[in-house]
This record gives C-alpha cells, structure tokens and sequence, in this order.
C-alpha cells in the first residue's frame, strides 16, 4: 500500500492558441522551488508531480513532496508563451489545466530576435 507521501498527482497540461509548434511546459512548486520542463506532443503534456525537482531532472536532485494548497506555477516557452497556476487538492489525485497561447513577436517580447 503506497504511503500518503508517495501518492501521484497528475496534471494534465493542453495549450491552445497560437500557431501550432512544440512549445516547452515548465513546471515550479512556489513553495518548495521544485520543478520540471517538459515538451508538449500534440500540444498536451502530462507531468507527476513526483517527479519535480531542485534541478528539473526526475533522475536526480532531491525532491520535497508537494501537500494541499501548494500553488504550482504553469508557463510555457517557445514560439508561443502563457502561463496559469493549479492550486494542489490532494483528494483528487490530479488536475486538468488548460493554457491560452499567443505567438510570441518583437512586439510582445521586444529581447526577441526574429
């Protein structure tokens, strides 16, 4: 029987928006500094909760559990950027979040280079 320490919690990521292109998800526990980078396919992406940690490498790095109420920052880089947060209920077991894209422009980010 898993402890309550090693419960999953998956959430379920899908960008809209934009024109189509791979865009990176990258994920951060603001309480604990943890977090992961994953590439989306097919525009969603799915990531564990476990697996966030102090270095974004699941094989490595040391990992704080995550525990209700944590707010989990969701952004997203590529040739499209957005981002939303997901507040953690353990109870659930997981979420599903969805993210607003817009392509990413010298007008909206002036630093880029095109």
């Amino acid at each position: 029987m898993p402890t309550t320490t090693e419960k999953q919690y998956i959430l379920g990521i899908k960008v809209t928006g934009g024109t189509a292109s791979d865009v990176y998800v990258n994920i951060r526990n603001q309480r604990t500094g943890d977090y992961y980078k994953v590439q989306t396919s097919s525009n969603e992406a799915a990531v564990n909760l476990r697996k966030l940690t102090d270095n974004g490498d699941p094989k490595s790095g040391t990992h704080t559990d995550f525990t209700n109420g944590d707010i989990i920052e969701i952004t997203v880089s590529g040739l499209r950027a957005g981002g939303t947060t997901h507040t953690v209920n353990r109870t659930k077991g997981g979420g599903r979040v969805s993210v607003t894209l817009t392509d990413v422009s010298t007008s909206n980010a002036p630093a880029i280079s095109i």
